[in-house]
């Protein structure tokens, strides 16, 4: 049985060591290397995907796919991964240019979240350079990956639907749960996995990288609804931005996106803590 008090206890001091350890900054390192990296990693990502699949179902896909996004958010992806495909389209040579430029500057987006998630488990020793780079290009690698998965469950999801009579009851809300379902366990996957490998500590066991994962998950969840009820009812963003109101969006996004992973690492090592556990730094 779940202790509501204990869990209370254990998110306000999450909170209190979050604010006390200067989150945000951490947070917003974070936001912009991945704000740097999303779109061509998407676009690398949409090429692997379109060997098996025509470019329409790609583009049909990944709109889907980030549905999830800020209605400006999800604009500035389209546009982005629109000119993508059309600069990588039948160009090998852009292609394998691309590949390896994307994952360079991916690259960043992987250290900024390595130094994150070690200041969340209080860890004070980062990995040597060789270490560290290897370790952060296998978590672009492995968001790619869970990406990738996500759009052949949509293609397979898509292939089953045409199965299914035009206007059967509950049909298209069982698709929504279900790729939801989808977005919500893959989110699940990659935030346990993180938790787990990326402090350079040895390796946080699954059972104590739980705690974090749901908590991480449905504060993210929460923070994603709220904050497009605010972009779209309450904020004014192309007022005071201009053409600059989707990169603001989609930053912003980012950065709640971050908070919440941290905190959710945070929550881990409190709850460690809390428990007994110890963990053991790796030598750089």
């Amino acid at each position: 049985m779940v202790d509501v008090a204990v869990w209370l206890r254990l998110m306000i001091a999450t909170v209190r060591g979050a604010l006390r350890d200067d989150f945000g900054i951490a947070a917003s390192s974070i936001a912009f290397a991945a704000f740097l990296a999303l779109v061509p990693l998407i676009g690398l990502i949409a090429s692997a995907y379109g060997v098996i699949a025509s470019p329409e179902t790609v583009s049909r896909n990944i709109t889907r796919l980030v549905a999830i996004l800020p209605p400006d958010a999800q604009r500035l992806v389209a546009h982005g991964l629109a000119t993508k495909l059309a600069m990588l389209r039948d160009n090998v040579a852009a292609t394998i240019v691309s590949v390896g430029v994307t994952l360079f500057s991916a690259r960043r987006a992987g250290r900024s979240l390595l130094h994150g998630i070690n200041l969340a488990y209080r860890v004070q020793h980062e990995r040597s350079g060789i270490r560290r780079q290897l370790v952060s290009m296998l978590l672009v690698l492995g968001c790619a990956a869970l990406l990738l998965t996500a759009l052949v469950s949509l293609s397979v999801l898509a292939f089953l639907q045409s199965y299914v009579p035009d206007g059967l009851p509950g049909a298209r809300l069982v698709s929504t749960i279900i790729l939801f379902g989808s977005l919500t366990l893959g989110a699940g996957v990659g935030l346990i996995v993180t938790y787990r490998y990326a402090p350079a500590c040895d390796a946080i066991p699954w059972r104590h990288a739980l705690p974090g994962t749901i908590a991480g998950v449905v504060m993210w969840l929460c923070a994603t609804l709220l904050f497009r009820i605010y972009v779209s009812s309450f904020a004014s963003f192309d007022d005071t931005y201009g053409s600059l109101a989707a990169v603001v969006v989609l930053m912003l996004w980012l950065m709640v996106s971050a908070w919440v992973l941290l905190l959710g690492a945070r929550l881990n090592a409190e709850a460690m803590r809390r428990s007994g556990a110890t963990i053991i730094e790796r030598d750089a």
